[in-house]
């Protein structure tokens, strides 16, 4: 495949300068906290005279804020003064912009879905807000609790090394299925984590011993965590959340422990604003959309479907640029030839103790034939260990193996190949549930190969991938399985034929993108222009408000000594 890369799993609590998550190392040197919590700038409380009881606190941004963000853009470049004062203005903006929210929804101008009599729909309590908090805070303690799981395993010798005594990279996250969305002015009922997601709630005695291990050790950290930060903490709250997570884990209540954690307030503390925020945002949005009462037309989406059909109608003479665009991800419209045709597949990997192993086999002195070296590969398949993710998290209770994957697609995929989008969707319900490779959730189409390479081509796959691939092409047809698994220097591929292409084909603004007909070309059009028309209604409202913000009282004051230490 091509290049292999690296899934890096998601931080659970704020970015610390040394890049730590909650399992983690040592932060900060004690010498450099009371510089890092030097306030940079301060935002004085905005209060409403129009709105009795609104007032939004004095607001501080600390010099670790400043730093944190300024590593982010410069990528270990050296600061400099324009860089962090724009970086600087940035946060200040961004605080006065939030500042705006919480007053409109003071004002009621916003609602809060949180169930509350305020946020009834024909009389009935809707939580789309509070439940898109609650899911986004659980996402991030799922992932340090995978994290965990593979630390405690590793503890105790039940997972692989990388080969040298080291600890294997954090635990994987996968794309899940965007969720249907809720229709409009429809109340959402109250959510709360399925049974199988609470640790230790469902499984056998090594499951369950697993997860409340993790579990306690996931309440510890974030304690530890908060304590050795570097922003101020209200002391007698994290004492009070020390207490209960400590009374909890010791009368064994982790059901009652993890229920509670997406609001407390080490959690809040640690990712509370960031969460707390991006719903806000997501509800500002929704406003200005109803607001601006922004559409898109018939119409429109004919425009821009035939300004690009017309545009890659005219570059696609050149078979350079079709080879490039039909090799990516982008919307393929028209197709000049028939040289291509698409494949998905599923990765089931080597982990890195077993990728050593066929590194160190290769090379060997005298090095093995290339017979020799597919031998000892196929035997390493062996071994694989895979797991399923059904939420998006390797389940570590439920190991499989790759031929078990294999035997288990290949029934549910030939039972469903009589119709093709079937077949699509149930292949695709697999590549969820256990592909590794990044790269395929990209490519709606799958990946793209040429029928027969030219005199001086190069394979764009490796050559065992590029091999099976071909074989469907010639042998199978759309819908249908390789009736065996490809092994490569990566692992086992199960490889499925998407669909062929034909010679000056045109896809219609009405027709399906894919064979599994997920979603007509009309609908990608649309939902382009619509979010340009909603970034456009967002650009509006955030100038409007900050310039009212500038043309109001002083409300910032910035400390320049400490700024120009940064950059001088």
């Amino acid at each position: 495949m091509r290049k292999r890369m690296k899934i890096i799993s998601v931080i659970v609590c704020m970015l610390f300068v040394c890049g730590a998550a909650l399992s983690g190392c040592q932060f900060i040197e004690r010498d450099d906290k009371k510089d890092y919590r030097q306030i940079v700038a301060t935002i004085h409380s905005v209060d409403d005279k129009k709105e009795a009881g609104f007032s939004s606190g004095e607001r501080h941004i600390y010099k670790f804020d400043l730093l944190n963000q300024l590593s982010q853009q410069l990528q270990g470049r050296a600061p400099t003064e324009d860089a962090t004062n724009a970086v600087l203005q940035s946060l200040i903006d961004r605080e006065l912009l939030y500042i705006e929210i919480e007053r409109m929804l003071h004002e009621g101008t916003l609602v809060w879905r949180d169930g509350k009599e305020d946020s009834f729909i024909d009389g009935e309590p809707d939580f789309t807000d509070i439940n898109k908090l609650k899911k986004m805070r659980y996402d991030s303690i799922d992932q340090e609790l995978k994290n965990l799981q593979r630390s405690i395993l590793f503890d105790y010798d039940k997972a692989a090394s990388d080969g040298e005594g080291q600890e294997s990279n954090p635990a994987p996250s996968f794309p899940v299925r965007d969720p249907e969305v809720n229709e409009e002015d429809i109340p959402e009922e109250e959510w709360a984590p399925e049974l199988a997601r609470i640790p230790g709630a469902v499984g056998g005695f090594d499951k369950i011993s697993l997860e409340t291990e993790a579990l306690s050790r996931f309440a510890d950290n974030v304690i530890r965590i908060v304590e050795d930060g570097v922003k101020p903490y209200d002391k007698a709250e994290l004492e009070a959340a020390r207490k209960d997570f400590n009374e909890k884990i010791l009368n064994k209540q982790f059901t009652e422990l993890y229920k509670g954690l997406w609001d407390a307030y080490p959690i809040t503390f640690l990712i509370g604003d960031g969460t707390l925020r991006q719903v806000q945002m997501e509800l500002l949005q929704s406003y200005l959309v109803k607001k601006e009462n922004i559409t898109v037309s018939d119409a429109e989406v004919e425009k821009m479907y035939k300004s690009e059909l017309e545009t890659q109608m005219l570059n696609f003479s050149d078979a350079s640029a079709y080879a490039s665009s039909v090799s990516g991800s982008d919307l393929v419209l028209y197709r000049p030839n028939a040289d291509y045709f698409y494949v998905k597949h599923i990765l089931i990997p080597f982990n890195d103790a077993q990728t050593a192993k066929l590194n160190a086999y290769k090379a060997r002195q005298p090095a093995p034939t290339q017979a020799q070296t597919i031998e000892y590969r196929d035997r390493l398949v062996k071994e694989i260990v895979a797991y399923p993710h059904p939420v998006g998290f390797e389940d570590y209770s439920s190991p499989t193996s790759a031929d078990a994957i294999f035997n288990e697609v290949k029934a549910a995929v030939s039972k469903a190949s009589a119709v093709i989008k079937d077949a699509e969707r149930r292949f695709d319900d697999f590549i969820y549930l256990y592909n590794t490779d990044p790269g395929i959730f990209n490519y709606p189409s799958g990946y793209a190969v040429k029928k027969v390479l030219g005199q001086f081509e190069q394979a764009t796959y490796m050559k065992e991938f590029e091999d099976g691939a071909r074989d469907l092409w010639k042998n199978y047809r759309p819908g249908q399985m390789l009736d065996y698994y490809v092994v490569t220097d990566y692992g086992v591929h199960i490889m499925y034929y998407a669909s062929d292409t034909e010679k000056n084909s045109v896809k219609q603004v009405g027709d399906y993108e894919t064979p599994g007909e997920y979603t007509k070309i009309f609908d990608v059009y649309e939902k382009r222009i619509r979010s340009t028309k909603e970034g456009a209604a967002y650009g509006k409202w955030e100038q409007r408000t900050l310039n009212e913000y500038t043309q109001k009282d002083n409300y910032v004051k910035k400390y320049d000594n400490r700024i120009k230490s940064i950059w001088k």
